[in-house]
């Protein structure tokens, strides 16, 4: 009671000075909830007080709080379409973009899961920067405690660690180029054994300075600057960093036609706690090729041709092979095997082949093949005794291959 009665009359007086970070004290001016990851809160407490023989006497003490990050979904946009096609085996590139939304850097990383797989077979994803396969992506972020210039932010020090001039920032709804960013500032400290009692060495923020991105909204920054009295509006704002990614899809189809790969794309953890966003569902249709196969045979000197016919002994036969793509992909390395029917004689350098569906054996258009192995692809009795084979490289999308070549009756 008598150390209460001695502080009320005067013997001790308590000062009490409570120094934040200038974002917080910008953002409580905005009624902001948000404050930068790696922001540094310094509290310092000074007593004044008098010794018995009425010397001046001070102390003080101090805490100082990091704020940390919260963990928060990335926002997740498609740029362009989400479906498309490609031929079977071939990539298709989608591309997105990946904004922040937390109050400071996080790393996330980039999920593709297939969904029912029609005709193809599992998708290869790979995702990329530019040239750079990448699996995951670090986006920056931070809080605007003050505006110094209308294209000129400012955020506290420690949160701006991997800004870098170069990168994409959105600010309120609005995209903007990194100009430069001077350094990484310096938090407030206190100097507690200092003759003064509580001395502060004040914060040294990061100036930002920012320009139009001229591959995105191309708008020129036009922040209103702080002045005495009236801080900026824009305090308060998140400085949320974006950055554009692709998606390779490459599938192939497993029967003839087409497949189709449905992939949802998205972008969370590996840290624990950070949401995985909701999925961006791509949709490629592979195009498979679908070959038909036609065998006909003339009696009559290769003038008309039909699934069946009839002949003397010694009579010739020719007959007409087509193949028919009838599906959106090509096919590769195709080749025709056909082994000479029984009780027949294959007639030597009777071969030919042409790419007009309905065409007829002496139609002048038709290439003349060489019964040897050689680069027209045809030849008989090499790759198989008594047989035709005909190897063609390609036949694309709505493409026909036609072989003829004759044969006596025994």
């Amino acid at each position: 009671m008598k150390i209460i009665s001695s502080i009320k009359k005067g013997m001790l007086k308590v000062v009490v000075t409570t120094l934040f970070a200038t974002v917080l004290m910008a953002a409580a001016q905005t009624s902001s909830a948000n404050t930068g990851a790696g922001t540094t809160i310094l509290n310092v407490v000074t007593v004044n007080y008098q010794s018995p023989g009425g010397v001046a006497l001070v102390a003080s003490a101090s805490a100082s709080v990091t704020v940390t990050l919260v963990p928060t979904a990335v926002a997740l946009a498609a740029v362009g379409l989400t479906t498309g096609a490609t031929p079977s085996g071939a990539a298709i590139t989608y591309s997105f973009t990946a904004t922040s939304n937390a109050n400071g850097s996080d790393t996330y990383l980039l999920n593709s899961a297939a969904g029912t797989l029609t005709n193809a077979t599992a998708p290869t994803v790979v995702f990329k920067q530019g040239a750079t396969t990448v699996t995951q992506l670090t986006l920056a972020s931070s809080v605007i405690s003050d505006v110094t210039a209308a294209n000129t932010i400012v955020v506290p020090a420690g949160t701006a660690s991997n800004l870098a001039a170069g990168d994409i920032v959105v600010i309120n709804g609005t995209d903007y180029l990194v100009s430069t960013v001077s350094g990484t500032g310096t938090a407030a400290a206190a100097n507690v054994g200092a003759t003064t009692a509580g001395t502060i060495t004040a914060e040294v923020p990061v100036s930002i300075v920012l320009a139009a991105n001229t591959a995105g909204s191309n708008a020129v920054p036009a922040f209103i600057a702080s002045v005495v009295g009236t801080p900026s509006p824009q305090i308060g704002l998140l400085v949320a960093e974006q950055q554009a990614f692709t998606a390779d899809v490459t599938s192939s189809t497993v029967a003839p036609g087409n497949g189709t790969v449905p992939l949802d794309i998205t972008v969370g953890g590996p840290t624990p706690g950070t949401p995985v966003t909701p999925p961006i569902t791509t949709t490629t249709t592979v195009q498979g090729a679908n070959l038909t196969i036609t065998k006909e045979v003339s009696s009559d000197g290769g003038l008309t041709f039909a699934a069946a016919g009839s002949g003397a002994p010694l009579s010739t036969l020719t007959y007409r092979i087509t193949i028919s793509n009838g599906g959106a992909g090509s096919a590769s390395t195709v080749v025709i095997t056909d082994p000479m029917p029984a009780y027949t004689t294959y007639v030597a350098g009777s071969a030919k082949s042409s790419t007009v569906a309905g065409a007829l054996f002496a139609n002048v258009a038709n290439v003349a093949l060489t019964d040897v192995a050689d680069a027209d692809g045809y030849d008989f009795g090499v790759t198989a005794v008594n047989q035709a084979t005909l190897s063609v490289p390609t036949v694309g999308a709505g493409a026909t291959v036609v072989l003829f070549y004759q044969v006596t009756i025994q």
